[in-house]
């Protein structure tokens, strides 16, 4: 085969192609023929032998159009007479697949990437007084930041291929002309590509990649070795705690309506009533700084419990510690005869746990941390919020309206009785049992939503239940 056999070849085939678009490539392979015998001495097998074949070669510059022989062999039916059964299995992908594929990718992609900004609370761990612990801490996060910033890109990127795909598979169904310029710009558009454009910056992003691996072995290597038993000392050093009471024997006689407030930046919350007539906050803690307050005040009967750490801008490595292995607690004890109009729990990162309390209002606010309430009575409203965690009922009852969110984390009910039900999850399954309603809307993006009460068909008034990627189950009627 000579030079003109091998682009006589590919010009057949490319043949799928425009004309204009063919001279563009078949030039660029006589360029690099001349420029092999010009300035490297070599002769046309020599070249010849050097590239890929014919077939190859075009192959890999229609797949890089977006472009199947296969698929489109003229140009009349490149671009016209679309094909119905494409054009169904489209439609269908569009509607079950797409709609909730896309948004997802994108979402979890910038979730991510926006997840970074928590990396001005790992800043104070080397600002101001700190230990050589938290020096290696500090490595050991900031290794993982950027890792993830690393994972965050190639999701994007991912995202990016996949839309980009279906995109392509749009237009070949329905085929636009001259969709073949716009499939070679789209080939073009990515981020590794972005990266590969700027050598420098890729170059330090790879660098900085293997980087961080290293960081993270050597930070945590001396992590172990300068003091291995840190964290064992830590978990297991003896907490202390702190009692505080306040005895309500007049008040409960007098029939007086309490408020019970908390907001806590780190701590796991437990709601509990007792038969003595005192109220009774334990607070068991095991950092030594410790910012914990309640407040009463006799004027509205408010019970205020919180933890101030708005002005402490040094974090060390027993802070977080605490916060991850959940070793602050507080517990409230709620006399049983005691009247409580509202009952207000918050907390930012921990659980909270609320059983057998008669409460005229109820919110429970978390946003890291499961929730769970048993045996409780509401006389009005309920609310329940949480970022990253479960919502579990059991035995409540209230004679209006509950309203949950939640963005990763299930949703459970059984035994559960209101009025009226708005329930939100992002990812996760939404399951009533025994749970009598009589309106309900129930969301979920990502799981299954299932209402079963005793294998026995009830009614109620108003049902709404919306699943992107999940099936519904119910005997509602």
């Amino acid at each position: 085969m000579n030079k003109v056999d091998f682009l006589r070849r590919l010009d057949k085939e490319l043949s799928v192609l425009d004309k204009e678009e063919r001279k563009e490539l078949l030039d660029f392979y006589e360029e690099r023929f001349h420029s092999g015998k010009i300035y490297e001495n070599k002769t046309e097998q020599e070249i010849i032998s050097e590239l890929e074949s014919p077939q190859m070669i075009a192959k890999n510059i229609l797949a890089e159009y977006g472009v199947s022989p296969k698929f489109v062999k003229t140009k009349e039916e490149r671009y016209q007479g679309i094909d119905s059964s494409n054009l169904i299995v489209l439609i269908l992908f569009d509607l079950f697949v797409a709609t909730w594929l896309i948004p997802s990718l994108f979402s979890v992609a910038f979730a991510i990437l926006a997840s970074l900004l928590s990396y001005v609370g790992v800043l104070p761990l080397i600002i101001g007084t700190h230990s050589q612990m938290d020096t290696y801490f500090f490595f050991v996060l900031s290794g993982a930041y950027f890792l993830l910033f690393v994972f965050g890109l190639i999701v994007l990127d991912f995202s990016i291929y996949i839309s980009k795909k279906i995109l392509m598979w749009h237009l070949n169904v329905f085929k636009f002309k001259n969709r073949e310029k716009l499939f070679k710009r789209l080939n073009r558009l990515s981020i590794d590509g972005w990266f590969k454009k700027h050598r420098l910056l890729n170059t330090v992003k790879n660098f900085a990649t293997i980087g961080s691996f290293v960081v993270i072995g050597w930070a945590g290597f001396l992590m172990l070795n300068s003091d291995s038993n840190y964290i064992d000392e830590m978990l297991n050093k003896p907490q202390q705690t702190m009692e505080y009471t306040e005895d309500l024997a007049l008040d409960i006689t007098d029939g007086d309506i309490w408020n019970i407030t908390t907001d806590f930046e780190n701590m796991v919350v437990e709601v509990r009533t007792t038969t003595d007539s005192e109220m009774k906050v334990v607070h068991t803690f095991s950092t030594e700084e410790d910012d914990f307050t309640i407040s009463l005040d006799p004027a509205t009967n408010t019970l205020a419990i919180s933890n101030d750490y708005e002005n402490r801008f040094v974090w060390n490595i027993k802070d977080i510690l605490s916060e991850i292995f959940n070793l602050n607690k507080v517990i409230i004890y709620v006399p049983e005869g005691l009247e409580v109009n509202l009952l207000d729990i918050s907390s930012a990162n921990g659980e909270l746990d609320i059983k057998g309390i008669d409460v005229e209002e109820l919110q429970a606010i978390t946003l890291n941390g499961t929730v769970t309430i048993k045996n409780v009575n509401v006389i009005e409203n309920m609310i329940i919020e949480t970022l990253n965690g479960r919502v579990i009922l059991e035995d409540v009852t209230g004679t209006k309206s509950i309203d949950v969110s939640t963005s990763n984390g299930m949703i459970h009910f059984q035994t559960v009785s209101f009025q009226n039900y708005t329930l939100d999850t992002s990812n996760g399954a939404i399951y009533l049992k025994n749970v009598y309603i009589a309106n309900v809307d129930a969301d979920t993006s990502n799981g299954d939503i299932t209402f079963l009460n005793d294998n026995q068909t009830f009614e109620v008034d108003s049902f709404k239940s919306d699943t992107s990627n999940g099936s519904v189950e119910t005997n509602v009627r």
